[in-house]
């Protein structure tokens, strides 16, 4: 931090004081997090808004579940989990759709998602944790339609929760092209 702080005297702090200050504790770091503590304490010393840290050789847990999502917002029925919306993308980019928006999905809002791969789904805690560890793998949904008595199914592919952030920026872009669209023939959104 020291080589690249906008204030080259440190705001007045003594660096080399203030690593004295904390090597003491360096004995007792056991992982790379309470390093990067010890890290993130000495920068506040320099009281410098802005100031990070990050990286090292942090471990990951590649057991650790992992969350998939279809690309909607729900409710909680009786019924089970109810689509109040399905994240928009632009029409001419099919590949970029959320999983229930998929061409062959048949999926719209109002449908109640009743089951899982064949796991009845009750509430969004259920629906979420039958969606862990799915992102990329094909899941059967069983849908119902309001109005039909039948219900029907659907394969889909969950996505990840970086894809899922990118399909809602997605979804805002698109509705506010639609509001823009709407509103004056004559102005565009870019």
């Amino acid at each position: 931090h020291r080589d690249s702080l906008f204030d080259a005297n440190m705001r007045g702090l003594d660096w080399n004081q203030t690593k004295q200050k904390y090597l003491p504790l360096l004995a007792r770091v056991t992982d790379r997090h309470e390093l990067n503590d010890i890290f993130k304490q000495m920068m506040g010393e320099l009281n410098a808004l802005h100031s990070q840290v990050g990286g090292g050789d942090t471990p990951r847990d590649t057991d650790a579940p992992k969350a998939g999502s279809l690309g909607a917002t729900y409710e909680d029925t009786e019924q089970g989990v109810k689509i109040t919306h399905i994240y928009r993308h632009d029409k001419e980019l099919p590949a970029l759709a959320a999983p229930l928006n998929k061409p062959g999905v048949d999926a719209e809002i109002g449908d109640v998602i009743t089951h899982v791969n064949a796991k009845p789904i009750s509430n969004t805690a259920d629906l979420i944790s039958a969606m862990r560890n799915q992102t990329g793998n094909q899941v059967l949904i069983t849908l119902q339609r309001a109005g039909n008595e039948k219900s029907h199914q659907a394969i889909v592919k969950p996505v990840s929760p970086g894809r899922e952030f990118r399909l809602r920026y997605q979804d805002w872009v698109t509705g506010n092209l639609e509001v823009v669209q709407q509103a004056d023939q004559d102005i565009g959104y870019l």
